[in-house]
């Protein structure tokens, strides 16, 4: 039998495998961030608003919005330039955020014309 035929002759260069393809921090852990708490107080602010909880005042809307406002902001400004897991999250709280804020501000408005405009009849009646 000869010797080539014993079996395969392995050459060349060895492969690399990378094990940790996440994204790479400083000190190897990942930064922690509030983008669930940030998420659920924005989702709660919109439903709320939407739940009908406006016709009574915009009050209860804002107060979830608010303060989920000033959880994505900290943690926007945290994961600056990192490819965070967490940022799709953040990002979707974000939008949220926006629109529920529009919503409440644009249904207090509302409210204080529509009061406005009764006070205005009840002086001329």
């Amino acid at each position: 039998m000869e010797e080539s035929e014993a079996g395969p002759q392995i050459s060349g260069t060895p492969t690399t495998i990378h094990v940790n393809a996440g994204p790479q921090v400083v000190g190897g852990q990942i930064e922690s961030t509030n983008a669930v708490a940030g998420l659920v107080l924005a989702i709660l602010g919109l439903v709320t608003f939407l739940g009908g909880a406006a016709t009574l005042c915009c009050g209860p809307s804002l107060c979830f919005t608010i303060p989920a406002m000033i959880l994505v902001s900290s943690d926007k400004k945290k994961i600056v330039g990192t490819l965070h897991p967490d940022r799709g999250m953040i990002n979707a709280s974000n939008v949220i955020n926006i629109i529920s804020l529009i919503l409440a501000l644009l249904g207090l408005g509302l409210y204080l014309v529509f009061f406005l405009f009764l006070g205005g009849i009840g002086a001329l009646a």
